[in-house]
C-alpha cells in the first residue's frame, strides 16, 4: 500500500458529522436529508447555528424536529472557526465528518469515508468538491466555475486511490476528534483561510492529509460572476488577516499572499484594467459578450477574477 499506518481500527467508530449554518436553514436541511439514509444508528448529526435571523432559526428547529440523530446547537455570530470547534467540543463521536451546508455529498459518502478511516485512522482524510451544474440565468458561469474546482489528476495515489497532499478544505474533512482536540482546532481569530491556516499546522506537525480521488462531492452554491467575485475579495481580507495574526506566514507561502506576489510594472497596468468594478459587471451582462466564444468568455472571467483578487484592495467593497 502506498501510504502505511501504524494500526488498524478493529471496527469503525462512531462519527459525527458537524455542520455550520448562517441563514442557510434550506441549504442545511437539504444537506441533512442527504446524509440521513447513510448514517448508521449510532451517528450523529451536529448543526451550529451560527447567529442566524429568528425566523431562519425556526425553520430550521421546524425542519429538524423529527430528526433524532440531529443536533442543533446555537451561538452567537462568532464565525464558522467557532462554530466547527463548538460541534467538535460537544461531539461524543471519536471521529468527526465536516462538512458545509452548501454540499451535496453522494449515497456513498459516509461509507467511503469510514472506510479510508479504517485504514488511516490517524489521517486527516479530504475529498474533491465540483461545482453542481443547474438550469439557470448565470448556468455558463457555473460551467466555468466547474472547471477551477481542485479534482487531482495525475497524482500518486495507494490502491484506495488516495493522495498524499499538503491542505485541505473544511468543504469536507475528516479526521479523529482528539487528533483534532489535541492540536488547537480552527483558529477562532480568523474570519476565513482557517482551513488553511490549519491544514499549515497540521502539515507541521508530521500528520498525514490524505485526498480521496474517489470520494467526490458537489457545490451547490449557484453564484454568478459578481458573487464570486465579492467572494474572492472576502478570501483576500482574510488572508490579509491571516497575515496579521501570523506575520511569518507569508514568506513560507509568497504565492498566496497577493501582496507578496511581484509583478512587472507594464503587467499590472494592464491587470488594473480588467479589476472587476460597475463596468464590468455592465459589459459582463451584454449579448455581444456571451456572444463571446466559450473559450474566450472562460478567459475573461479568469482575467477579471484573478486580477480584482490580486490588486483590489483589502479593507475595501469592491463595485
Amino acid at each position: 500500500m502506498f501510504f502505511q499506518e501504524c494500526e488498524c481500527m478493529e471496527r469503525m467508530k462512531i462519527l459525527s458529522i458537524v455542520v455550520p449554518n448562517f441563514n442557510g436553514a434550506e441549504k442545511t436541511l437539504k444537506l441533512v436529508s442527504c446524509l440521513l439514509p447513510q448514517l448508521k444508528p449510532d451517528c450523529e448529526i451536529i448543526i451550529v447555528d451560527d447567529g442566524s435571523t429568528p425566523q431562519s432559526l425556526s425553520h430550521l428547529e421546524a425542519g429538524l424536529f423529527a430528526v433524532q440523530c440531529a443536533k442543533l446547537i446555537t451561538q452567537e455570530n462568532l464565525g464558522r472557526s467557532a462554530a466547527r470547534n463548538a460541534g467538535a467540543a460537544l461531539a461524543k463521536g471519536e471521529y468527526l465528518i465536516f462538512i458545509d451546508n452548501d454540499i451535496i455529498p453522494g449515497g456513498g459518502f459516509v461509507e467511503r469515508v469510514e472506510a479510508v478511516l479504517s485504514v488511516h485512522p490517524h489521517a486527516w482524510i479530504t475529498g474533491s468538491v465540483v461545482q453542481k451544474i443547474i438550469e439557470c440565468p448565470h448556468k455558463d458561469f457555473l460551467r466555468f466555475r466547474k472547471r477551477l474546482d481542485y479534482v487531482p489528476r495525475d497524482v500518486a495515489t495507494d490502491s484506495m486511490g488516495l493522495a498524499r497532499v499538503n491542505s485541505f478544505s473544511t468543504q469536507q474533512l475528516a479526521v479523529c476528534r482528539q487528533t483534532f482536540l489535541r492540536l488547537g482546532g480552527f483558529d477562532e481569530r480568523l474570519s476565513d483561510c482557517e482551513d488553511f491556516e490549519l491544514s499549515v499546522r497540521v502539515d507541521d506537525s508530521g500528520a498525514f492529509i490524505l485526498h480521496d480521488t474517489k470520494n467526490v462531492v458537489e457545490h451547490a452554491d449557484y453564484s454568478n460572476l459578481d458573487q464570486f467575485i465579492r467572494r474572492q475579495i472576502e478570501y483576500r481580507k482574510g488572508r490579509e488577516e491571516l497575515k496579521r495574526i501570523q506575520p511569518g506566514i507569508a514568506d513560507r507561502f509568497p504565492n498566496l499572499f497577493p501582496g507578496e506576489i511581484k509583478m512587472k510594472f507594464w503587467v499590472q497596468m494592464l491587470r488594473r484594467l480588467f479589476v472587476y468594478n460597475r463596468i464590468w459587471r455592465f459589459l459582463i451582462e451584454h449579448k455581444i459578450v456571451r456572444a463571446l466564444p466559450m473559450m474566450l468568455r472562460y478567459f475573461l472571467y479568469d482575467l477579471l477574477i484573478s486580477s480584482t483578487f490580486l490588486l483590489s484592495k483589502p479593507c475595501s467593497d469592491e463595485g
